[in-house]
């Protein structure tokens, strides 16, 4: 029977969650934002510094990654409600600050915009881990994989309205600043609505009282950075090592993903940002039902099968290049995500000791921060180098970072079936993974691999689709390789030696991507009906966001290869 006391508690922990749910939302509403859409534009087309984006937000990663650990153990002594204010406090001055580097010579524009990408990481770092044990302290046990839904659930809604409403205002204003001030706006809300919701906290550690910490002997002033990662490597390295991979998996598309909308499938910011708008959605409405299922339904089958979900829609973004299959990939991954990471945190949480809550989620922040560091500074690298392209697998550059994130996310489903679940099932209640669910999961990931590899055998041993000729005619004009662009063409071509018109090709196709810093992209040929002929279309996209266009006509060879005929 429910007493007046505990009754009491119900409403206070609904309270804190409430509140929780808003700061989170505008908070992460704000970082994406800046970090991943706002930034992502301007220092392409503003600073054209494209090529230095991956460092720009790998030191974001990297200062969040080595402040989690402390900030987190930071929290659990002097309280929670400071370090969730100094992130959206900082955040007001950096985001506007972005805005005037671009009068600052490109050098120092560039290590300003590094140092201010460090302030940022180091506020975001204050924030989760003191946010994830707002969460884990409110509730009981029972309810954490709920909690930490909550959190969760309205943190990741705060990504997708950050790139709807961070696209349209940079459309509204006709330019790439409006996103900064509308960025410095939500975090000034963040502030003052947790300076109003949030009270004063002197209780540090769920559990235990003020005096009871501040006598404890493993509780130092300052937690040194190697104790607190050996310390985690002893209690979840089976964690530290599923962050790592996953997140690297999270951190190769996380800068290229917009860049990838607006050039490869001609969206604009604000279609961009309303294909997002379906995975806030998803994420708001089923957030607390899913944390509430992790609870019910077992929070280890939650991670598992939620993963699994993300890594099918994954595979799906790598294999089809198409807008409507990204609209519908994307409510997956929200749906595998909300089921997911939240019983992952609350995994997390329930194997540390309470009071060093706050410390063990930092280390396994920091993890997750190593991860994404490494997929942040290779995912532009790829997306900007041709050299990176597998043509005659039908792999080219810009789409490889969506095959390597379909694959490491693939390692980790397998992981987490057959390593996380069988040492953590002691730990968590509910359904167990069980052993016919392990093998499925290792027979589908060999069947897998034994397709990929007959699929590369057959693409080797078939002739070079049409625009894939085209393109390794493109890549090899623009690196002045005539001898190879010669292979690729007809004897004649446009009246002229096929070497002749690949040279002239050349001096105009260099020229715009080495000089004018364009991009170029290759749409899918339209084949004739006898299909003999083929056109591919070629349009380079210019740093002003200017584009020109031209049409590759090539003939069908009775050999079955596929030749540059002319140009149109």
């Amino acid at each position: 029977m429910k007493t007046n006391a505990d009754n009491f508690i119900r409403m206070a922990s609904l309270r804190t969650m409430a509140g929780l749910a808003v700061v989170a939302l505008f908070a992460q509403v704000g970082y994406a934002t800046l970090n991943f859409s706002a930034l992502v534009m301007w220092v392409q087309y503003d600073m054209r510094q494209g090529k230095h984006l991956g460092l720009i937000l790998g030191t974001f990663m990297l200062t969040e990654a080595m402040f989690r650990p402390w900030l987190g153990a930071l929290s659990d002594r002097v309280g929670r409600k400071p370090l969730m204010l100094v992130g959206p406090a900082l955040g007001v001055v950096t985001s506007v600050a972005t805005i005037y580097l671009a009068g600052f010579g490109p050098h120092l524009a560039l290590l300003m915009m590094i140092l201010l990408r460090a302030v940022d990481g180091v506020g975001l770092a204050a924030f989760w881990p003191a946010a994830f044990a707002v969460a884990g302290e409110a509730v009981e046990e029972k309810s954490r994989s709920t909690a930490m839904a909550v959190v969760n659930g309205a943190g990741m809604a705060g990504v997708a309205l950050g790139m709807l409403f961070g696209g349209l205002a940079n459309d509204l204003t006709r330019s790439h600043t409006g996103s900064f001030y509308f960025v410095s706006l939500v975090f000034l809300i963040t502030f003052l609505a947790g300076l109003l919701i949030f009270p004063r906290q002197t209780h540090k550690a769920a559990g235990f009282e003020p005096s009871e910490i501040d006598a404890m002997p493993h509780l130092p002033e300052h937690i040194p950075h190697t104790a607190e990662v050996r310390s985690a490597l002893r209690l979840v390295p089976d964690m530290l090592i599923m962050s790592v991979v996953v997140f690297t998996a999270v951190g190769l598309l996380m800068p290229i993903i917009k860049l990838y909308s607006v050039e490869q499938l001609a969206m604009s910011e604000t279609q961009f940002g309303a294909l997002a708008a379906p995975v806030a959605a998803v994420l708001g409405l089923l957030s607390v039902p899913f944390g509430r299922l992790g609870d019910k339904w077992g929070k280890l089958s939650s991670f598992c099968y939620g993963l699994l979900i993300c890594t099918a829609a994954m595979w799906l973004v790598a294999t089809i290049r198409s807008v409507t299959i990204l609209a519908a990939a994307s409510a997956m991954i929200g749906v595998g995500f909300v089921l997911a990471f939240p019983a992952w945190m609350a995994i997390v949480s329930e194997a540390a000791p309470a009071d060093r809550r706050g410390q063990i989620m930092g280390t396994v922040g920091m993890a997750q921060g190593i991860g994404a560091i490494v997929g942040v500074y290779l995912g532009p690298l790829i997306y900007a180098s041709d050299w990176m392209s597998l043509p005659r697998l039908g792999v080219i550059h810009f789409n490889l970072p969506f095959y390597l994130c379909a694959l490491l996310l693939s390692a980790g489903t397998v992981m987490a079936f057959n390593w996380i679940s069988v040492i953590r099932q002691g730990l968590c209640g509910g359904r167990r993974i069980g052993w016919r669910e392990r093998r499925a999961v290792v027979a589908l990931a060999v069947v897998g691999a034994m397709a990929m590899a007959g699929w590369v055998v057959f693409r080797y041993t078939r002739p070079v689709p049409a625009d894939r000729v085209a393109w390794l005619w493109v890549q090899a004009t623009v690196h002045k390789d005539l001898k190879r662009a010669e292979s690729y063409t007809l004897p004649s071509f446009e009246g002229a030696h096929g070497g002749t018109a690949s040279q002239t090709a050349s001096t105009v196709y260099s020229r715009r991507v080495n000089v004018s810093k364009a991009r170029y992209t290759l749409m899918k040929p339209r084949v004739s009906e006898r299909g003999r002929r083929a056109e591919v279309r070629l349009i380079f996209r210019y740093p002003d966001q200017s584009k020109s266009t031209e049409f590759i006509v090539l003939h069908k060879q009775k050999s079955g290869e596929w030749k540059i005929a002319g140009k149109k």
